[in-house]
């Protein structure tokens, strides 16, 4: 094949592929109205993202960038928590169609895209086009992958789709030392920050880490490529300020802030036994479905997170690609693979703990196992070198290789059938039951325990395993006859089409359209709060208010102030608690009612507080123990005390008024997500107590027609807000208006001014050298 109009043919052709098979595998959902969302109903996608993406891209849409989330968690930072992406273009959808269409859209959008800039990748490797498809649709399809549709990962899959393009920027500033790259760089780096998963994020820059320290050790012009390298770097930091300090501030208030315990940062580690989901994806059973919902991954953890599945062809040809690639390629692609993989295996080997001692970063997340999606793009690499040397030079060398593949589709066929035929046997069931005892798997004990369980989980292996034995009995014949008959080669490259995108098919899940409950359903007035514990996001996306919900950005003050009603203390508060009783705080945080499921669906809560509350006493304690044990005092009433943490100016000051609340007139004027503009007239000074969240960052301002020139807004009983007022007219402005946005805004818009002109200026220094 030539490098003319037929080569530029078939890139075409590759690049239709890598849209048409998305579009293949999820056509039903794009064509049934009915079956709107693509995953799982128990996944993210319904519980979180349905709720931010909706909350957030309306409010942009009407011209409000939303800096704080008002709904969850009595409020809570939005735009700092990352996973919001309201400066990710892609997600600019949200704001031009329907929520539905947005989401089903964006996931086919990103799959095509990341097959798409893999495919660029492989093709600066100068390898076959056919290769190179075959390789990009091996990530598109990739366990590490495709399994995060089904559960709902939106940001989780739109990091990672720009991961190959940042490798391929690497490459092109090692091989040519064009600044081009550096502005594909910057990119590309630039959209995995807006994307919204800080840890596929991490994870992919210790990616490239280890690639660019491996490629260093023969590079030319070192100090050539560490400059445009640093440059990349720098401009992306400097592009994504406003994303990035805005985060790193909101961070430091989160639950996350402290570090995680070494148990919980050890959690979703990729168990060794999982590797054989290399070559059996479902062998420690399957994906839950609306087609197959008696399916049940029993092993470790999440079977999304766990599966490293990339074809038995695919597989082959990466061996095969390691074992016939250039030199140059191996010695960096294997070394990569392997560093990525005992990454990935995290608490399962030693390096793990040094690793959460001493490197920053790694005692901030759980799961490790996302290391295999960056260790999967080096995998299709050799695969694709490996399909290059089958269509450009095969031989009969590829004998060997049959006879093995032959002898491992014999002894899956047996294994299949011996675990067949094992089902109700005792040592399977021990299998079964092995994560439970290591209290590891996230299926019911009822389920692991019963009976029937068993045998299923038998049937599901054995299928699995046979299967795989069918794809080798199959790959050997025709390695064998691609040893004689070089087009047969074409054949190969088919069945590892049909591998992976059968495998992509069987993963696809749907969901109906959720209802929105009102108001009215939910609470007597706008402003008062529940607790959801069902679909504990849902009031995000209904414009109710919620004591609690699900993200990780929660605010340490408000998982202590929460976990400590439930009896959690240092160092169990996380983002998750688990609520079995109310309390008589719920009533401060203006608690009206919880929703859960059982005999009791919904438990109304009494005498919830006002949003805004004058008290006209105070006490002034330091430290989280000492402020938990005054309000835990049976006498202590939040309407009449609050708890500060410095002196307020001004103090209100005896005699305290008989009747405080008849001298008093407080409004809110109007307010958005980010402020809240009051007016106030009291005879005497006092506290304003607002019952919303407290965070660094908001601050109150005074407006000219206010008879206080200033304003403190100090944190009260731990978690809310106070205002101390003087007697008189005020009007003023509580806000949030973080001072990392502010900056980082600024840096970003500098930065972003100096990456879209340097090209142009570059250009025109180019033009004026050139020879008239």
């Amino acid at each position: 094949m030539t490098d003319g109009v037929e080569h530029k043919r078939v890139w075409k052709l590759m690049l239709w592929a890598l849209l048409l098979l998305p579009l293949g595998v999820y056509a039903d959902v794009l064509l049934d109205p009915a079956r709107p969302f693509i995953s799982n109903v128990r996944a993210d996608l319904l519980s979180e993202y349905v709720h931010t993406r909706l909350f957030g891209f309306s409010q942009l849409a009407a011209g409000n960038l939303p800096l704080w989330n008002p709904h969850q968690f009595c409020g809570l930072p939005f735009f700092g928590g990352f996973q919001s992406a309201l400066l990710y273009p892609p997600n600019w959808l949200y704001m031009i169609l329907p929520l539905r269409e947005a989401a089903v859209v964006g996931i086919v959008l990103h799959l095509f895209m990341i097959g798409a800039f893999t495919l660029a990748w492989l093709r600066y490797r100068g390898l076959h086009p056919l290769a190179c498809g075959a390789g990009a649709l091996i990530v598109t399809f990739s366990g590490a992958h495709i399994m995060h549709v089904h559960a709902g990962h939106l940001s989780n899959l739109c990091t990672m789709t720009w991961a190959p393009l940042v490798f391929l920027a690497i490459d092109g500033v090692f091989r040519d030392r064009s600044w081009r790259w550096v502005w594909l760089g910057t990119l590309a780096a630039s959209m995995q920050v807006f994307a919204g998963h800080p840890q596929y994020l991490f994870y992919t820059a210790i990616a490239c880490a280890i690639y660019v320290a491996l490629m260093m050790v023969r590079a030319e012009q070192r100090g050539r490529v560490v400059a445009q390298l640093a440059v990349m770097v720098v401009l992306a930091l400097g592009i994504t300020a406003v994303q990035l300090l805005t985060g790193f501030d909101a961070a430091s208030q989160a639950v996350r802030s402290q570090g995680l315990p070494y148990v919980f940062a050890a959690y979703f580690s990729l168990p060794p036994e999982n590797l054989l989901t290399l070559i059996a994806p479902y062998l420690f059973g399957g994906l839950p479905t609306e087609v197959r919902a008696d399916d049940h991954y029993w092993a470790r953890w999440y079977l999304w997170e766990m599966t490293l599945f990339i074809g038995i062809t695919g597989l082959f040809a990466a061996v095969y690609g390691a074992w016939r690639g250039p030199r140059s390629m191996r010695r960096v692609a294997l070394p990569t693979i392997a560093i990525l993989l005992v990454l990935a295996l995290g608490s399962y080997t030693p390096l793990f703990r040094l690793l959460y001692e001493w490197a920053p970063g790694f005692d901030r997340f759980r799961g490790t196992a996302k290391f295999i999606f960056p260790m999967t793009l080096f995998m299709a690499l050799l695969a694709a070198v490996g399909f290059d040397r089958l269509l450009r030079a095969p031989t009969r060398s590829l004998r060997g290789p049959a006879m093995i593949l032959f002898a491992a589709a014999l002894g899956g066929a047996a294994a299949a059938l011996i675990v067949w035929q094992s089902g109700s046997s005792e040592w399977w069931r021990n299998v079964i039951a092995t994560p439970a005892v290591a209290d590891v798997s996230y299926l019911p004990s009822p389920t692991l325990t019963d009976p029937a369980f068993a045998p299923r989980a038998a049937q599901q292996a054995a299928k699995s395993l046979a299967i795989a034995a069918l794809t080798c009995g199959l790959l050997a014949g025709l390695l064998h006859a691609t040893a004689t008959r070089p087009r047969a080669a074409y054949a190969v490259l088919l069945l590892v089409a049909v591998e992976v995108t059968v495998f992509a098919r069987s993963t696809v899940d749907t969901f109906p359209r959720m209802k929105v409950p009102s108001h009215s359903q939910l609470a007597d007035a706008a402003d008062l709060r529940i607790m959801h514990m069902g679909l504990p996001n849902i009031a995000t996306s209904a414009g109710l208010y919620d004591m609690w919900g699900n993200d990780p950005g929660v605010p340490l003050r408000y998982a202590r102030f929460m976990g400590h009603t439930q009896g959690v203390t240092e160092p169990g508060v996380s983002q998750y608690v688990r609520f079995t009783r109310t309390h008589r705080w719920f009533g401060m945080l203006r608690g009206k009612m919880m929703i859960r499921r059982g005999s009791q669906p919904i438990i109304h809560l009494p005498d919830p507080m006002p949003r805004l509350q004058p008290v006209h006493e105070y006490q002034v304690l330091t430290g989280r123990d000492a402020i938990f044990a005054a309000m835990d005092d049976p006498a202590f009433d939040p309407r009449r005390t609050v708890i500060l943490e410095q002196p307020p100016q001004p103090a209100p000051n005896p005699p305290i008024p008989a009747e405080p609340r008849s001298s008093v007139r407080l409004a809110i004027e109007n307010e958005s997500t980010d402020h809240m503009t009051i007016r106030a007239e009291l005879d005497h000074a006092a506290i304003l107590l607002i019952t919303d969240g407290y965070a660094r960052g908001w601050r109150a301002r005074a407006l000219p027609d206010s008879s206080q020139s200033s304003y403190q807004l100090l944190p009260a009983n731990y978690v809310l807000r106070a205002v101390p007022l003087a007697a008189g007219r005020h009007h003023f402005v509580v806000e949030y208006a973080p001072r990392a946005f502010v900056i980082g805004k600024w840096i970003s818009i500098a930065t972003l001014a100096v990456y879209l002109a340097a090209p142009m200026i570059l250009l025109m220094r180019r033009r004026s050298t050139e020879p008239s």
